[in-house]
């Protein structure tokens, strides 16, 4: 929050520390490799690192790929920063895989609501979800 380098990279150890302590099936480990995604993105965006990169598309793909069945709102969080940040850097194929999982997990968690106004919910966070896949999937 403060922007301070140091804080990034203690908040990017914590976030390895917890993805690494975690057992496959822990309920939240889906959010700690978001958190852990975001904070190697905002690394990269300081620093411009080629790892860094490389290793948040892995996290945010792990996040969206865990949390599918485990925890979807958190793998629906991953997708959309994940798609995102790839329109930013109009890297057009991540994008695409990105919301292709984003699509797919809101699918899933409109249907497993009963109500009409918990799926309006989730719909409405879905809302910018599709048109940016569409604008994905044409470039």
């Amino acid at each position: 929050q403060t922007g301070r380098q140091e804080e990034l990279e203690e908040a990017i150890s914590a976030f390895q520390q917890a993805v690494e302590g975690a057992s496959s099936d822990t309920p939240n480990l889906s959010g700690y490799f978001c958190n852990l995604g975001c904070g190697l993105r905002d690394r990269y965006l300081q620093t411009s690192h080629i790892d860094d990169l490389a290793q948040a598309t892995r996290a945010f793909r792990a996040a969206c790929e865990l949390g599918e069945y485990q925890a979807p709102q958190a793998a629906l969080y991953a997708a959309r920063s994940w798609g995102q940040w790839a329109m930013q850097r109009q890297s057009w194929l991540e994008a695409v895989d990105a919301y292709a999982y984003g699509l797919a997990i809101g699918r899933t968690l409109r249907r497993r609501q009963l109500r009409r106004t918990d799926k309006e919910s989730w719909l409405a966070d879905m809302q910018e979800i599709a048109p940016s896949a569409a604008y994905a999937y044409a470039k």
